[in-house]
């Protein structure tokens, strides 16, 4: 499997058994953003750090916001459905993250598995109260939800067979 789309099995089930209307991506790419326009969510909002890549996006037909992700996180009031993490600089998704546990239901991260810790500092989070980490191990590089949700965090579990 393409190391650049192994989220995308995960994504698509979790578009099958839950109702996810809006949808925030940090760090577009053709398989993410294309994958979320394709599920016609009522909104999308994806966040590209790298204007050469955001322009050649929007230039590609998808709608983009050019701009630091952390700071996008930091100064949103919307509350997402789902959030997907997977941009860069690398070393502040983990603090993507936690900044989207107030304002996410849930956290979709890509690249969780223990060998990119070093670069993604996801080892680093610290949970709120009642959040759970599902990995979904059978593609490399891994993808992980955060959520409190039951349902969602049940969803999760059935399709990573925990």
């Amino acid at each position: 499997m393409d190391p650049y789309s192994s989220h995308l099995p995960l994504l698509r089930f979790l578009f099958l058994n839950l109702d996810i209307k809006n949808v925030l991506e940090l760090g577009i790419g053709h398989h993410s953003t294309g994958f979320f326009r394709d599920q016609g969510v009522e909104e999308l909002v994806s966040v590209e750090a790298d204007g050469n890549w955001g322009k050649k996006m929007r230039d590609d037909g998808y709608p983009v916001v050019i701009g630091t992700l952390i700071d996008f996180v930091h100064a949103s009031d919307t509350q997402y459905d789902l959030a997907f993490v997977d941009g860069n600089p690398a070393s502040e998704r983990a603090a993507c993250v936690e900044g989207l546990f107030e304002k996410a239901n849930i956290i979709v991260a890509h690249d969780t598995e223990p060998e990119s810790n070093w670069n993604y500092h996801y080892d680093e989070l610290i949970l709120p109260e009642g959040f759970v980490r599902v990995d979904y191990t059978q593609t490399v590089p891994w993808t992980s939800v955060f959520t409190k949700d039951p349902e969602a965090i049940a969803v999760v579990r059935t399709f990573v067979g925990q």
